[in-house]
């Protein structure tokens, strides 16, 4: 079996399939492939955790799998910095019984303030530490050790965006940092994703037509934010996003489990039928895999609506 099909197994097979395939290939519990199912390197033990594969979690340490991770491959994203960062505190509680340690990523996502800073370590995803900041303490000492306040990571997101991101649990750190880095500017997309309909007004429609602006209103759920932007500043329902996948906003709300959202933007012209550009799926099919690889059980719904 090659460390590929092995990670395929581990996201989506058995727990006995896994165990055989261990048995008979026990280097596999290491190894190092192409994600599944988006880019980089991991190893089973951030696809176990990743999918939510407790039982198979388990048995990955109890082979041998390394809890601290080989994680160079995978932008440096460790198996406890992902299961912090998933909210699974019993996995991160786990590994750090089986000797995984705590760098500073791992101290920024648990919260603690008591932090050692290596300007020379790599950073996760190749952008600023201050995208990991869980607190406004972790806040100030990254930027007094020269943390930068606006960098883009691999994935376009500065910090801002990742305050963003966390949602009601972000806005403080947000503020924070704006008070901290006066001259800090927030995008439309940035405000569009905190739900901010009346700043959003001061900007030109040009901007607003950015199809970043429709896509952060999408992911923060913003109804009557993505209401005005298609009927009143005419942005496209169907607009792509024109990074990751190209997906349109029905692919992301399917995702999320959002039905609310899928019925508005079904009704303001969205189509079912288009499909991303990297996966070739359509909506439908991105709210089949968010139930089966996220475990969100809202998407049954989307499903439901989406196959009629």
């Amino acid at each position: 079996m090659t460390p590929a099909a092995f990670l395929h197994l581990v996201a989506s097979g058995t727990i006995e399939e896994v165990r055989q395939a261990l048995a008979d290939y026990p280097d596999l519990v290491n190894a190092n492939a192409p994600h599944p199912f988006w880019g980089g390197q991991p190893q089973p033990l951030h696809i176990a955790i990743e999918n939510r594969r407790d039982d198979i979690f388990t048995l990955l340490l109890d082979l041998g799998a390394d809890p601290a991770g080989r994680n160079d491959e995978y932008d440096h994203w460790s198996p406890r910095m992902l299961a912090l960062q998933r909210n699974r505190p019993d996995y991160a509680a786990e590994l750090q019984r089986r000797g995984a340690p705590m760098h500073l990523a791992e101290a920024l996502l648990a919260g603690n303030d008591n932090l050692t800073f290596d300007p020379n370590a790599p950073v996760p995803n190749n952008g600023s530490w201050l995208n990991f900041a869980r607190t406004t303490q972790a806040i100030d000492l990254l930027l007094a050790a020269g943390a930068p306040a606006d960098l883009k990571d691999k994935w376009e997101q500065t910090p801002a965006d990742a305050f963003i991101a966390l949602g009601p649990a972000g806005v403080p750190l947000l503020s924070h940092l704006k008070a901290k880095v006066p001259e800090l500017q927030l995008t439309p997309a940035q405000h569009a994703r905190l739900g901010d309909l009346e700043l959003l007004k001061a900007f030109p429609q040009a901007q607003l037509q950015d199809p970043a602006v429709l896509h952060a209103a999408t992911e923060g759920r913003h109804r009557d934010l993505i209401r005005w932007l298609i009927t009143d500043q005419d942005v496209d329902p169907n607009i792509r996003r024109p990074d990751k996948s190209q997906q349109t906003p029905l692919h992301e709300a399917a995702w999320l489990g959002d039905l609310e959202t899928v019925e508005l933007l079904l009704s303001l012209g969205a189509d079912p039928t288009l499909r991303d550009l990297e996966h070739d799926a359509t909506p439908l099919e991105w709210a089949q895999t968010a139930i089966q690889f996220t475990g969100n059980q809202a998407c049954h719904a989307v499903v439901t609506r989406l196959k009629n």
